[in-house]
């Protein structure tokens, strides 16, 4: 719960700095979609973390599934980020 907690921690500060941000429009609603992702599930592990005797068969599954909902994200910030760089290496290489 702590990885969930600190990757999501670390995923909202990184979004709201606009270290994610696109520089076109045409993406701007899928990193919209994936901040609000975020913050849906920050907003949950706090209620989980804050809720007493939420122990137990049902807080372990959803923890489970909070945690496959995390690697999705990382699976698709990584594959932002790359293409990201991909274009601006490419914007790099056309400029020198």
């Amino acid at each position: 719960m702590k990885k969930v907690a600190a990757f999501l921690a670390l995923a909202l500060t990184a979004a709201s700095a606009g270290v994610f941000a696109p520089a076109g429009h045409a993406q701007d609603a899928r990193w919209n979609a994936l901040y609000d992702r975020i913050i849906r599930l920050e907003h949950e592990v706090r209620a989980m973390r804050g809720a007493p005797g939420r122990s137990g068969g049902a807080s372990d599954a959803r923890i489970s599934a909070l945690q496959a909902e995390v690697n999705d994200l990382r699976r698709q910030i990584g594959a932002r980020m790359r293409d990201f760089d991909r274009r601006l290496r490419k914007l790099e290489g056309a400029s020198a």
